[in-house]
């Protein structure tokens, strides 16, 4: 009789921010992807406006390869990953109005079958027990599920196998169903954390411990799985410029200009003083030496 062996779900997931540093973009030509025009993460770099005739609007950045699993880039990503899922979840307009508020909850399957169901199967488990117990229709329940295969141990370090997934958004949990269908093994530990006085704080919390699918994973999970009425196949709108939310550039202050709004543009200086002055809050520079030697990037056509 052969046995079928299934592998740990947490072993498919390390830490995030316990990977090494990547190769990203230099951003000297936006649209480019050439090897040489990449740089390890964490490179400074400047972008600003030179649309003004007497002076230039110049901030510092450093490159990011947008992956959780970087030790460089990690802090970075979760606060840009934080602000683009407070942006879905606040584009959405709640039909109902008993339902309009962000909430924390927490799934936590028994840690059995992390050894004895595959990860798939355990997160379509704990997706469905949110739904059963949610107090409301389909129409009224959506957010964001981020996966945590660890747990602190002793010593507070997230090395002890506990898979569990947090979910961030609008649900209405029936704690009364909860606590019936949990005593009949029905569904698993289940914990409303209540409303969110911030989104983004939550969500950036939830971040900065998750799970990044393995490099050596046969089949990668994402870390980041929308449900309800913020799935992906649902079109959500920017209630300002009514445009798809994630395309949506407003209220985007860090990445304009503070006198005319245009956006930044990434820049080169070919000059000889040193630039490691400039601030990421960004400054304006009337040293016209200084301005002579910044360029704005264009795509080549050579890209």
């Amino acid at each position: 009789m052969s046995v079928t062996l299934v592998k740990p779900a947490s072993q498919l997931f390390d830490l995030c921010g316990h990977g090494k540093p990547q190769l990203c973009k230099l951003d000297t030509h936006e649209h480019c992807n050439h090897e040489e025009d990449k740089v390890l993460c964490g490179t400074i770099g400047l972008k600003g406006c030179l649309n003004h005739n007497d002076k230039a609007f110049v901030k510092a950045y450093k490159s990011n390869c947008m992956k959780l699993s970087c030790k460089v880039c990690l802090d970075r990503v979760c606060t840009a990953k934080a602000m683009k899922a407070t942006k879905r979840i606040e584009a959405f307009k709640m039909p109902d109005n008993r339902f309009n508020k962000v909430r924390h909850v927490t799934i936590s399957p028994p840690p059995e079958l992390n050894f004895d169901r595959d990860y798939k199967t355990i997160k379509e488990y704990a997706i469905k027990s949110l739904k059963k117990v949610h107090a409301g229709t389909s129409k009224s329940m959506g957010g964001v599920l981020i996966v945590h295969p660890f747990r602190t141990d002793h010593c507070g370090l997230y090395k002890r196998i506990g898979l569990h997934f947090h979910f961030i958004g609008y649900v209405n949990v029936d704690k009364a169903k909860v606590s019936k269908l949990f005593k009949e093994n029905k569904i698993p530990l289940i914990k409303d954390l209540g409303e969110r006085f911030s989104t983004f704080k939550t969500i950036e919390y939830a971040l900065n411990h998750c799970g990044v699918a393995r490099e050596d994973a046969v089949k990668k999970f994402k870390t980041l799985t929308w449900l309800g009425c913020l799935s992906y196949n649902k079109k959500i709108e920017c209630r300002v410029c009514k445009i798809k939310i994630d395309d949506c550039v407003c209220n985007d202050k860090d990445n304009e200009c503070p006198e005319c709004q245009m956006p930044l543009r990434k820049l080169n200086y070919y000059g000889k003083m040193s630039l490691n002055r400039v601030s990421d809050k960004g400054e304006w520079i009337k040293d016209e030496k200084l301005i002579q030697h910044l360029f704005q990037n264009y795509p080549s056509d050579s890209c």
